[in-house]
């Protein structure tokens, strides 16, 4: 006869308490990956790979020489143009150069920052802040209307499955996913000394040309090697 629900209330049961530790074994042989969770960088601030923008410049063309990185920091995106002999141009909200071999703008909001980027006829290349990229976009989709200049945002490949609400009004050609690979760490840890270890997120060059977007081909898929 089974037990009412009622007697079920008044039982006392040992239960066993779990082990210390995590509840799962590592297989013999295996290695536990340490992973560092840092917190959000003043600015949204983070210091890509050098050797990503190198390999852009190497891979991609942008016609007519003229590059300007709105968000420049330390200007390694404006260094790797400069190297490829492109004319620069930067801005951002504070002077990080630690050379000044390069003459930026400081601007004083970042509603100075997007009125600048809709209105030079410099392509953009940058690593833009995650919490204005939906507002850089909006500049980027006034300027292409009439300028015909490229731009290249490096992004966590996350966006591509939408965490940008205005990619699908603008003409994305490519998203080059880069291998291997890159570090992205706050720019006051780069700063610091501390040493990149291996990359942990995706990320990917995505390509926006009004001159060579074909809607069918919208948005291909490649890779940019280091």
């Amino acid at each position: 006869m089974g037990v009412l629900v009622s007697q079920l209330v008044s039982l006392e049961v040992d239960i066993p308490l779990p082990p210390e530790g995590p509840p799962w074994a590592v297989p013999e042989g295996a290695t536990v990956r340490k992973s560092h969770v840092w917190d959000k960088a003043k600015h949204d601030w983070y210091m890509e790979d050098e050797w990503v923008s190198r390999a852009l410049f190497r891979d991609e063309s942008f016609p007519g020489g003229r590059v300007l990185d709105p968000f420049c920091g330390t200007c390694r995106i404006l260094n790797a143009a400069h190297e490829a002999g492109y004319v620069v141009a930067g801005q951002d909200i504070v002077d990080r150069r630690l050379e000044t071999k390069f003459d930026i703008r400081v601007a004083k909001t970042e509603v100075l920052v997007m009125g600048f980027c809709a209105g030079t006829n410099y392509h953009i290349v940058t690593n833009p802040p995650y919490d204005l990229v939906n507002d850089l976009l909006v500049s980027m989709q006034l300027r292409f209307g009439g300028l015909g200049c490229k731009a290249a945002l490096f992004l966590p490949l996350a966006y591509a499955a939408g965490k940008a609400k205005y990619l699908k009004d603008l003409p994305l050609t490519k998203i080059l996913v880069c291998k291997p690979r890159p570090n992205c760490l706050p720019g006051e840890l780069i700063l610091s000394g501390v040493k990149p270890g291996g990359g942990a997120k995706d990320y990917a060059w995505f390509i926006f040309d009004p001159k060579g977007f074909r809607p069918e081909l919208a948005g291909q898929l490649g890779w940019i090697w280091k």
